[in-house]
C-alpha cells in the first residue's frame, strides 16, 4: 500500500489567482535540425537577455523549458513589462516567438529538484497560444483591461498594449526598439521565404505602430 502521507503537504502553499504568459519560440525544432551550433550560440545569448527579467521584475518569475517562456505574476502590468522585454530579447537573436497572457487559479510547489504546477491559467496561456496564428503574445478573454490601458492621446509606440487585427495583444516595440525591430523581422523574411506570412504580419502590426491611428479596441473588446 502507498504512503501518501508525504504528499498531503506538497500543495500546503494556497492557491492564488496570477497571470501567466506562456510563450512559445517559432521554429525552434527545425532550426535545431538545420543548424545546432548556430542556434546553440543564438539560444545562450537569448537566454542570458532574458535574465534581466529577474532583475527589473523581482515579482514576475521566469522560467525557460527549451523552447518556450512561462512567466507568472499576481500584476498585470509587471507581467506585461516583463513579456515586453523577452520580446525584445527574442527578436533581437533572430527569434520569433508567439504566446498568450491568461488570468486564473495557479499553485506551484518547488522540492527535492522538481517543480510542480497545477494552473488553470496556465492551461488559458498554452490555448491562447494554439489558437492565433500571428506571431505576438495575445490577451485571453480571462484578462479584463480597463480604459486606462487604452488612453486615445498615447502614441502606439509607447502603449504597452495593442489593438490589431482584432487582438489585444503586447507590443513588441518600444522606445529603445523600433525601427531595429522590423530590420531584423525583414532580414528574417530574406532567411526564410516560406514563413513570410508571419513576417508580413509583423511588419504590417509595426507599419500601424507607427502610423497616427490609435490602436485600440471597442469599449466592447476591451475584455
Amino acid at each position: 500500500m502507498t504512503d501518501n502521507s508525504d504528499q498531503k503537504d506538497v500543495w500546503k502553499d494556497p492557491i492564488k489567482k496570477a497571470y501567466v504568459a506562456f510563450i512559445d519560440v517559432l521554429g525552434f525544432s527545425h532550426l535545431v535540425d538545420s543548424d545546432f551550433d548556430d542556434i546553440v550560440q543564438r539560444y545562450d545569448s537569448m537566454i542570458n537577455g532574458t535574465a534581466i527579467v529577474e532583475t527589473l521584475r523581482p515579482d514576475v518569475s521566469l522560467r525557460v523549458f527549451s523552447d518556450a517562456f512561462i512567466l507568472v505574476s499576481s500584476s498585470f502590468e509587471r507581467i506585461v513589462g516583463a513579456v515586453q522585454m523577452v520580446l525584445m530579447q527574442t527578436l533581437f537573436n533572430d527569434f520569433m516567438v508567439r504566446g498568450g497572457i491568461a488570468y486564473g487559479r495557479h499553485i506551484e510547489k518547488a522540492g527535492d529538484g522538481r517543480l510542480q504546477v497545477v494552473s488553470e491559467a496556465l492551461v488559458k496561456a498554452v490555448r491562447t497560444e494554439k489558437s492565433i496564428r500571428y506571431p505576438c503574445v495575445a490577451l485571453d478573454e480571462s484578462v479584463i483591461t480597463n480604459a486606462s490601458w487604452w488612453t486615445p492621446g498615447t502614441r502606439n509606440l509607447h502603449r504597452p498594449l495593442l489593438y490589431f487585427d482584432g487582438l489585444r495583444l503586447v507590443n513588441p516595440c518600444n522606445s529603445m526598439w523600433g525601427s531595429s525591430a522590423a530590420m531584423r523581422v525583414i532580414q528574417l523574411r530574406q532567411a526564410h521565404p516560406n514563413h513570410s506570412d508571419k513576417h508580413d504580419w509583423f511588419l504590417r502590426l509595426h507599419s500601424a505602430i507607427f502610423s497616427d491611428t490609435p490602436l485600440v479596441p471597442h469599449s466592447a473588446e476591451m475584455g
